[in-house]
């Protein structure tokens, strides 16, 4: 059976959805010290000398539109100075194209009594470069981002507020998001979130959860909606490995 060609409609609506996607995917590749399997980023840092890997495959589907998939590996160390740093790595797959993003991530804690149970803040930042079809990685813009993170008991808030350039900068969105996240017996740990930006209609809101396996690795998913015209749902899993 002939494939029917997509109206002049359906391919703006499918590039606009593929350009959120491959936007909504790199966020998330920047943060290599985010709290997985929430986008939302939390203030700790890692101490020096210790690291963790973070990978994870996603699915985004929207109404009417082809799903695009995406795959992350992440991996970050503390390096004293109270900062860590990290190279980050995320590929889409999206009706055939498959943008990719490479980042240099660092997160410096600027408030830190050294207990957990104490309030933090911290500075998140990013250098990023991006690579088409048929094009080397160039530079493609920065992210800074202001953490906080407020223990209550076994619930934890965290709030996200900062900026991403892209296209060499020329282009800043505002971006901001908000957790919730409950410590259950055994270390497991549910989270539900909203995220959203200064460019886009509505918000992304999301829900997870962490199950510890064994020897530092523990498995996470997450599943989102979010609640603009398209309704975009994004699913992912992952695994997280910290030595």
């Amino acid at each position: 059976m002939s494939r029917a060609t997509p109206s002049p409609s359906t391919l703006r609506a499918r590039r606009a959805l593929a350009a959120a996607a491959a936007a909504a995917w790199a966020v998330l590749a920047e943060r290599a010290d985010a709290a997985r399997p929430l986008s939302t980023d939390d203030a700790q840092v890692q101490a020096p000398h210790q690291c963790e890997l973070d990978s994870y495959a996603g699915a985004e589907t929207a109404r009417a539109l082809p799903a695009a998939q995406a795959i992350s590996v992440q991996l970050g160390c503390g390096v004293g100075a109270r900062t860590s740093l990290g190279l980050a790595y995320a590929r889409s797959f999206d009706d055939g194209d498959t943008p990719q993003t490479l980042a240099l991530v660092g997160k410096t804690a600027v408030l830190s009594s050294g207990s957990d149970a104490d309030p933090q803040a911290a500075l998140a930042w990013g250098e990023v470069g991006r690579k088409v079809r048929g094009t080397a990685f160039r530079y493609d813009g920065w992210y800074a981002t202001l953490v906080g993170q407020l223990p209550l008991g076994t619930w934890t808030v965290l709030g996200n507020l900062g900026a991403t350039a892209e296209h060499a900068g020329r282009a800043v969105t505002l971006r901001w998001s908000a957790a919730l996240t409950d410590t259950l017996p055994g270390d497991v740990v549910l989270g539900a979130e909203a995220l959203g930006d200064d460019r886009h209609v509505g918000a992304l809101l999301q829900a997870g959860g962490a199950v510890p396996v064994t020897g530092g690795l523990t498995a996470n998913a997450s599943w989102g909606l979010h609640t603009g015209r398209e309704h975009d749902r994004i699913v992912t899993a992952g695994l997280t490995w910290g030595f």
